[in-house]
């Protein structure tokens, strides 16, 4: 999560800039791929953040891992405890 949080994950637009030949863009969609986009912007996290919403008896999704923890909060108050495991697991 560390690696989420100073940006080091190494997606096509963090190894783009590192100098590697490479198409910017996800797999999935036509948007470059970045952390963001990675964890929370693409068509299928959305899809996998709809399921987890579903299950928890959310009425959105987060879009960005600050509001992430506003979502956990609000969402699963009681279960503070694993919202750290919980966006491992998810990401």
């Amino acid at each position: 999560m560390w690696l989420i949080k100073v940006n080091a994950i190494l997606t096509r637009n963090n190894l783009a800039r590192k100098g590697w030949k490479c198409d910017k863009t996800c797999s999935f969609s036509a948007n470059p791929e970045s952390i963001e986009h990675l964890f929370f912007g693409c068509v299928m996290t959305k899809y996998c953040w709809s399921l987890v919403s579903i299950v928890i008896g959310a009425d959105c999704r987060p879009a960005s891992l600050n509001q992430y923890w506003v979502w956990a909060n609000r969402f699963m108050p009681a279960h503070k405890k694993i919202h750290m495991i919980g966006l491992a697991a998810i990401c």
